[in-house]
């Protein structure tokens, strides 16, 4: 497994970002780039973040790209959070093949409708 690094050494704030109805975590750093938590679209799509992950780290692209960013949780406290940049989203989305037939619609208006995705 790759070790995931930290892009900022200033913890950003956790946003949540509307995606097709769904509360996705999302964040801008302080060099001002926007990344995107794919566990959280794993748990708004009902699918296996375990699986997923494990598939971004087997990608020799979305490899090199996922960062574990630090962020403020909701009681206060610091947490790191595995994210990939919002550029990556769609390319990810794609990679989900195999999902259950009532989960299949959802996958693919988050394929339609996430360019509008940065908080």
């Amino acid at each position: 497994m790759k070790t995931v690094t930290k892009k900022s050494r200033q913890v950003p704030p956790a946003v949540g970002t509307n995606v097709c109805g769904s509360n996705i975590l999302a964040t801008v750093t302080q060099d001002n780039k926007c990344y995107f938590s794919p566990n959280h679209v794993c748990e708004a799509l009902s699918i296996s973040w375990a699986a997923q992950f494990v598939k971004i780290q087997g990608d020799p692209v979305l490899s090199s790209t996922v960062s574990e960013i630090e962020m403020v949780a909701r009681d206060g406290k610091n947490r790191k959070v595995t994210m990939l940049p919002i550029e990556f989203l769609s390319g990810w989305l794609f990679t989900i093949k195999k999902v259950a037939p009532e989960v299949q619609a959802k996958l693919n208006l988050y394929r339609k409708g996430n360019r509008h995705a940065c908080p």
